[in-house]
C-alpha cells in the first residue's frame, strides 16, 4: 500500500512545470512531498537544501542522508536523488546492501 501511496505522491508534487521552477519553489515542492512521505511511512526526516555547493555536488553524486540527524541533504534538483536518499532513511541500510535497495526502491 505504502509503495502505491509513494507513486501517487510523488505525481501530485512533481508536475512538469516543476523542472522550470526556480530553485526556491522546487525546495517548496521538495518539502511538501516530503511531508507527505513522512507520514506514509511514518518517518521524521528532515530535508536542506544547498544547490549552490559544487564542492559537495562532486563528492556526493547530489546527495547525502545522515542517518544520526535524519537528514537528507541535496545538493542538486533532481527527484531521483531525493527519492534515494529518502530510501536510505527507510532502510537505514550501510554499505553494499544499503546502496543496492536504496538505488532499487528509488528507480
Amino acid at each position: 500500500m505504502s509503495k502505491t501511496q509513494t507513486v501517487k505522491a510523488i505525481q501530485e508534487h512533481i508536475q512538469n512545470e516543476f523542472w522550470s521552477l526556480d530553485s526556491e519553489k522546487q525546495i517548496e515542492v521538495f518539502q511538501s512531498l516530503l511531508q507527505e512521505l513522512n507520514s506514509i511511512w511514518e518517518t521524521q526526516v528532515i530535508l536542506h537544501c544547498d544547490f549552490n555547493n559544487t564542492l559537495q555536488y562532486h563528492r556526493t553524486g547530489g546527495g547525502i542522508y545522515l542517518h544520526y540527524l535524519q537528514a537528507i541533504t541535496l545538493y542538486k534538483a533532481s527527484l531521483m536523488t531525493f527519492l534515494h536518499e529518502f530510501a536510505h532513511a527507510l532502510f537505514e541500510g550501510t554499505g553494499e546492501k544499503g546502496e543496492q535497495q536504496a538505488i532499487k526502491w528509488s528507480h
